[in-house]
């Protein structure tokens, strides 16, 4: 008998052959495909008998599908159980996938319950349809809400809510629209299938969407909370554009920011690229700093020099220390597509890959990415090319120098084929920091690393929408300026 262990990913599948007395035969890697689980199965079927082993996750189940109906014995582990019996372990793909099959081998795995496929299948649609139900609730109260708000009373005729009667008078009612940008935030919110609540026992007074529709339009008017919240107070149509009754408390707004799942909002970003209808992505990479204060350099700068030193102070340069964002923009569009934080000063090229990997999500091949000398590396042309399928235009920073020899042979082409014409639109990132700090100012609120990287991607979807709405406004003065 010999034991499998597959630390399965959703791109790629470690596996572990290793016969029973505990000799590992093979430890290799493969795409998690229907056809390579089924090559790496045609290459294990010559062994004899096995007995394969993984851990549940979201999408194990077709690869669980597939071994099952190849005629193997699968077993799949319960996660947690299996993360106190390996802590011991370094954490990699190919000790996991180890550890699974000696587990396996002793008899050790504890095991979670697969139901058949039959049954599987019914739980799937019932939770499809409970999600749906519970869609369907949440819209129809907010379209209550917003009857009651303006004092609309439904005609006694109209008995059944939401009946084809209903459902035409209330498409009758003329109700006034919104601004073009808290309409760019609503959309960008609901294509990207930001969900109206954190959970559905969260406060019913305000959604997900407003808050961060009321956190953008902060960084807007470089308010803190409390004095936009008594700002906003006044501006009625705004509260009934986001179909709010009263002002939120500045409070309320300050846990939100606490509390929101940073990756979640990093995906938002992504969302602006369907509104503006790009297809294809050209990416420039760069980086620029934010002052964690709004004191001035020069008085920072002084009081360093002066702290603990009695008499003159000493003329030295002092490392002054910023947070600092990477941004990977559309320079076609001037979109900010991804973003990455560290305290800087700091090196460019390792937030690079970084970067480039929060693009992955939005499923559109990249055609290029521009970037200056700072990130001038072979690894991040290797994982531009290689894993984007892109073209790389980073200068190199030793062709200037003849004697120095050049490692790589990708920067050495790109040093042979240099063009400055295809380089020149890097400066489209630039242009997205300048008009990002002009509106915004280049210093943060916050005062906690966490919250202060929050705060610049609140600030990064008020330029979005900025830009999206001069972009619409550029489509129309076009439209009516073609020869006819």
């Amino acid at each position: 008998m010999n034991y499998i262990g597959l630390d399965i990913h959703k791109k790629s599948t470690q596996a572990c052959v290793m016969n029973d007395k505990g000799k590992v035969l093979m430890n290799v890697r493969f795409l998690s495909d229907s056809k390579e689980i089924n090559e790496f199965l045609d290459k294990i079927t010559p062994l004899g008998a096995v007995s394969v082993v993984m851990e549940a996750t979201g999408f194990c189940m077709y690869i669980y599908d597939i071994i099952e109906a190849a005629g193997h014995d699968v077993k799949v582990a319960h996660p947690s159980k299996i993360k106190a019996l390996t802590a011991d372990r370094a954490k990699t793909d190919k000790n996991d996938a180890e550890m699974l099959a000696e587990l396996l081998r002793l008899n050790a795995i504890p095991e979670s319950y697969i139901p058949p496929k039959e049954l599987r299948e019914l739980r799937e649609l019932t939770r499809f349809r409970q999600s749906l139900v519970w869609n369907s609730a949440s819209i129809k109260n907010q379209i209550h809400a917003i009857l009651a708000m303006r004092g609309i009373k439904v005609p006694p005729n109209l008995r059944s809510p939401f009946s084809k009667k209903h459902v035409r008078w209330l498409r009758s009612l003329d109700i006034v629209q919104l601004g073009d940008l808290l309409d760019m935030m609503e959309l960008v919110l609901k294509r990207a299938r930001y969900p109206l609540r954190r959970s559905r026992y969260a406060n019913r007074l305000y959604t997900d969407h407003q808050h961060v529709v009321l956190l953008a339009l902060r960084q807007h008017f470089r308010k803190s909370y409390r004095d936009f919240c008594e700002e906003i107070e006044v501006c009625t149509l705004l509260l009934d554009e986001l179909g709010l009754r009263r002002v939120p408390h500045w409070t309320t707004l300050h846990k939100f920011s606490r509390r929101a799942n940073t990756r979640r909002l990093e995906r938002l970003l992504l969302a602006y690229l369907d509104e503006a209808r790009v297809r294809v992505l050209h990416l420039a990479v760069d980086s620029t700093g934010f002052s964690p204060t709004s004191a001035s350099t020069y008085y920072v700068r002084t009081l360093k020099r002066r702290e603990g030193k009695p008499g003159r102070p000493r003329n030295r340069r002092e490392m002054s220390h910023y947070l600092k964002q990477t941004v990977a923009a559309e320079t076609r569009k001037q979109l900010i597509v991804a973003v990455k934080f560290r305290r800087g000063p700091a090196n460019d090229s390792p937030d690079f890959i970084w970067t480039l990997k929060k693009v992955l999500p939005a499923e559109r091949p990249v055609k290029i990415v521009r970037a200056d000398k700072g990130y001038d590396a072979e690894s991040n042309h290797q994982y531009a090319q290689e894993v984007l399928g892109a073209r790389t235009v980073i200068p190199v920073r030793a062709a200037s120098r003849p004697k120095v020899k050049m490692r790589g042979k990708r920067r050495r082409k790109m040093a042979k084929e240099w063009d400055d014409e295809e380089y020149h639109p890097r400066v489209k990132v630039e242009t997205v920091f300048s008009v990002e700090k002009r509106v915004s100012g280049s210093h943060v609120l916050a005062r906690v690393p966490s919250q202060q990287h929050k705060e610049l991607i609140f600030r990064a979807f008020s330029y979005n929408s900025r830009r999206l709405e001069s972009l619409f406004l550029l489509f129309i003065e076009d439209f009516y300026k073609a020869p006819y």
